[in-house]
């Protein structure tokens, strides 16, 4: 059977949105409507689609396109980096053997550099369904580069006792204190608390002398766009109703993803943001869902902490194209955007 394919700015996204996998997986959080409009209305990024069509005109097959414009350069990505999007990529809306797939795919990134965009980024999940080599070897041969994304995974299916004893003994000890001390988790309402929220992040990345790579509009669309579709928890562990620590986690199908968190200095005393992880694994298993993502490994202090919960270490892929003036200027952007005098890609 012969497909066409080709780039548009309209797309149904019902048709992506009911999209299941062959194994029976849900339908993913960065493929849906409402997740673009957060993307669009937190970093101001335009969603267009790749589609490929059978001879009868029925979509087989789509790859969101998320594109912005900065400094003058368009940047375009599935996804695009800065946007806090994990994974996206093509989707398949009838079955295929792998071998077509990934033909299909190759078709898409290709039309993606005939475009002539300045910056072209994939990402896919750890788990993708390909053939990780004949994918790769695709994304070779148009000169993009690899990278992986690493990150850590719980197993949601095992028994609480069975995820609890996995813990080194540090983290069950900081879980111990926080209750010890009164901190007490709970679900809390978002779209009320997301100002409140980036106040906490702002004032840690302040401590830190670091540029917050979250700005207070992201917030205010994930809580207009994926809070009010209840795929986003926000955990709030509060000692005598003062907050000490939160953090926004998102459900994606049947996994849920640490997205970002923080605490006072009192909340790192009491070990808040512990509890507020533990908490978060018990609630997501209580919605029945499968495995827990921490977001992202690669900041050693960070990365320390979340380790002492046990996950298992899975990499995400990442391949990135970039026009060779492009790669000339990254590193002077890469170092002004680490002192805060801009932002690349948020």
């Amino acid at each position: 059977m012969s497909y066409s394919t080709s780039f548009s700015d309209n797309f149904d996204w019902t048709l992506m949105e009911d999209a299941k996998s062959d194994d029976g997986a849900l339908s993913s959080l960065y493929h849906s409507s409402f997740w673009a409009k957060a993307v669009f209305d937190g970093f101001k990024v335009e969603t267009n689609f790749i589609i490929t069509r059978n001879l009868s005109k029925k979509v087989v097959a789509v790859t969101p396109i998320f594109q912005r414009k900065k400094f003058g350069l368009k940047l375009v990505g599935s996804p695009l980096r800065g946007t806090f999007t994990e994974y996206c990529g093509t989707v398949f809306l009838e079955t295929l053997n792998p071998k077509k797939q990934t033909n299909i795919m190759c078709e898409h990134i290709k039309l993606c550099c005939e475009l002539g965009f300045s910056y072209i980024e994939f990402g896919l999940k750890y788990d993708l369904s390909s053939d990780f080599t004949l994918i790769d070897n695709c994304f070779k041969k148009l000169n993009f580069e690899y990278s992986r994304r690493p990150s850590l995974l719980i197993d949601l299916q095992k028994s609480s006792e069975e995820i609890w004893h996995g813990m080194e003994s540090r983290a069950r000890g900081a879980i111990r204190k926080a209750e010890k001390a009164g901190v007490v988790c709970r679900l809390e309402d978002f779209d009320d608390l997301f100002g409140t929220y980036h106040e906490l992040v702002s004032k840690t990345f302040s401590r830190q002398s670091l540029a917050i790579p979250h700005s207070e509009e992201s917030y205010k669309a994930l809580a207009k766009h994926v809070f009010s579709n209840e795929k986003l928890l926000f955990v709030v562990a509060r000692r005598n109703e003062e907050m000490l620590s939160a953090g926004i986690f998102l459900i994606d199908g049947d996994r849920i993803v640490f997205h970002s968190g923080s605490s006072t200095l009192q909340g790192n005393k009491l070990c808040a943001s512990s509890a507020v992880q533990w908490f978060v694994i018990k609630q997501a298993m209580l919605l029945g869902l499968r495995e827990y993502d921490f977001g992202g490994t690669g900041i050693e202090a960070i990365d320390k902490f979340k380790k002492s919960f046990g996950g298992e270490p899975v990499d995400h892929h990442r391949w990135v194209r970039k026009k060779f003036w492009v790669k000339a200027a990254s590193s002077l952007v890469t170092f002004l955007a680490s002192k805060g005098w801009l932002r690349i890609f948020s």
